[in-house]
């Protein structure tokens, strides 16, 4: 798995640093969207709020990760794989509900 994460990073031109491998590990095999706050309570104090900031931009530039905004204005940001030389015309996802929590 670290070395599909490295060879990842490694396509889309970027370096390998710890704080991208683990935040691409928790998105790894994750069918569910992580927020900013998600990703850092559960990297703990591995890695500050800016970085985790950066990150995400990135690989949501560089088309790694995905934003899925909510009906809560609330964005999280989802791995969503495509084929290598699949080029994206346009992505909407949209999701409506409730889970067990709700009212």
């Amino acid at each position: 798995m670290d070395t599909e994460l490295v060879d990842m990073l490694r396509r889309n031109h970027l370096n390998i640093t710890t704080a991208r491998l683990n935040i691409l590990l928790l998105f790894y095999n994750k069918t569910t969207c992580l927020s900013h706050e998600d990703i850092l309570k559960r990297l703990g104090n591995r890695i500050d709020r800016v970085t985790v900031y950066r990150t995400l931009r990135i690989f949501v530039k560089k088309e790694i990760l995905y934003c899925i905004p909510t009906a809560n204005n609330f964005t999280g940001v989802q791995l969503i794989e495509v084929p290598r030389n699949f080029i994206i015309r346009q992505c909407a996802i949209v999701m409506n509900g409730k889970c067990n929590n709700c009212h």
